[in-house]
């Protein structure tokens, strides 16, 4: 049945008011949504300001380390320099107190010392009774001999100026390489595998770390009077009274000469594995070692002590420890009777030893 006239306009009136809300809605939603983009666009361009600030922060925090390197870069170059320079003075000091100590000694005794065979008249170094003591000792089957005083205080103070002054020219020259600095005995790292004169080995400081110069074949003044007057107590030691001890047959016969003389500094944390100076006796032609060591105010824990091990091979234990005290003397056969290393300098100061090898002519 047809609507009457009034519902159809009450019915198109409702359409039309429904049709109004819907718009409203509608015109509502898109309003919300305009809002939210102008809020997204409006935290967007927060957030870029804020990492824009940080970038910028970033930046300037990166010149201000650049800046920072180019100080620290030019100030260890100064240091550098000035450690250099420093080197080079605590060198020349070095030399100046053990020339000046020499000059007071010489002038004390009228003459410069040296060795004597009986021990009198201004001798140096206790040639006679250490050697009636060494030989004793090798005598007896030891595989070492310790005498303690060999080199007197003074003397031994004086050749330990002597090896440092050296060092330090040595130091000193490798700072100052490409100036035309040439020291007279150079120091190197001392080297394992090579042969009785330390030549054709390597480096390897897991086994060896000190410091060591070669002198010899008539040079050796250039060590100083204090080192060359040790020296000269040695050969007399060796080649006069050992040598001709009746109680050392194992020497009857031969003719023994020195090799040349090894300077050695140990410093801190420096050691040297176990070794035999010639292993098995066919290695070279040394027949017996001799160390003095060089050490003012040697403390226990200062490391460096000679040790003398049982047998030779890896694992060995130890028969024997020689502490490095300052003029003390250790002599011993070079095969491998006698296996020894060098504990681990731990003191402030070097550990310094002057180490000569006697080896039989004639043997290659």
């Amino acid at each position: 049945m047809a609507a009457s006239e009034p519902e159809s306009a009450v019915w198109a009136e409702v359409q039309r008011r429904v049709a109004i809300v819907a718009a409203a809605r509608e015109k509502e939603e898109k309003v919300r949504a305009e809002a939210r983009q102008a809020a997204n666009r409006l935290e967007r361009e927060k957030f870029d300001h804020a990492m824009r600030g940080l970038y910028e922060s970033r930046d300037a925090l990166a010149r201000q380390v650049s800046g920072l390197q180019t100080t620290v870069t030019t100030l260890e170059s100064s240091c550098s320099r000035t450690r250099s320079e420093l080197d080079v003075l605590e060198a020349r000091r070095r030399k100046a107190a053990a020339e000046a100590e020499l000059a007071v000694r010489t002038m004390a005794s009228g003459s410069v010392v040296t060795a004597s065979s009986g021990g009198t008249g201004g001798s140096t170094c206790l040639v006679d009774s250490a050697a009636a003591s060494v030989a004793a000792r090798l005598a007896t089957g030891a595989s070492h001999a310790v005498f303690d005083g060999f080199a007197p205080e003074e003397l031994a103070s004086s050749g330990r100026l002597a090896l440092l002054g050296l060092w330090g020219e040595g130091k000193a020259a490798c700072a100052e390489a490409g100036q035309g600095t040439e020291p007279e005995v150079q120091f190197e790292a001392g080297l394992v595998g090579g042969d009785k004169h330390g030549d054709g080995g390597g480096a390897d400081s897991t086994l060896r770390s000190d410091q060591v110069a070669w002198v010899g074949g008539g040079e050796e003044g250039v060590a100083g009077t204090a080192l060359a007057d040790i020296l000269a107590g040695l050969d007399a030691l060796v080649l006069r009274g050992l040598a001709g001890s009746p109680g050392l047959e194992e020497l009857a016969g031969r003719t023994l000469y020195r090799e040349r003389v090894m300077l050695a500094v140990y410093p801190r944390g420096g050691h040297y594995g176990m070794h035999a100076d010639n292993p098995g006796g066919r290695s070279n032609c040394r027949v017996l070692t001799a160390i003095v060591y060089l050490n003012d105010g040697w403390c226990p824990g200062d490391g460096g002590e000679l040790r003398v091990h049982r047998e030779y091979k890896t694992g060995s234990s130890v028969a024997g420890v020689v502490e490095p005290v300052g003029g003390r003397l250790v002599v011993f056969w070079s095969d491998s009777r006698t296996p020894h290393s060098v504990a681990r300098s731990t003191g402030e100061q070097p550990r310094c030893a002057l180490t000569c090898w006697y080896s039989e002519a004639g043997v290659m």
